[in-house]
């Protein structure tokens, strides 16, 4: 069995702090318009239903 040694922090990459940011930002991003998206969606989807709604109550 092999004797694995355990990584140090010399070894470690640190992330440039732009590089993050940048990063984050983007992220932040994606998931405003991702929320938006979703809104929007359930919007549409709510005015179809009462659209039908009405629909089945006028014919009723």
């Amino acid at each position: 069995m092999e004797h694995i040694e355990p990584i140090g922090p010399e070894s470690v990459t640190h992330v440039d702090e732009s590089l993050w940011k940048t990063w984050q930002e983007r992220s932040r991003l994606r998931d405003e318009r991702a929320a938006a998206s979703r809104g929007i969606v359930l919007k549409c989807f709510g005015i179809a239903a009462l659209l039908v709604a009405v629909l089945f109550w006028i014919r009723a």
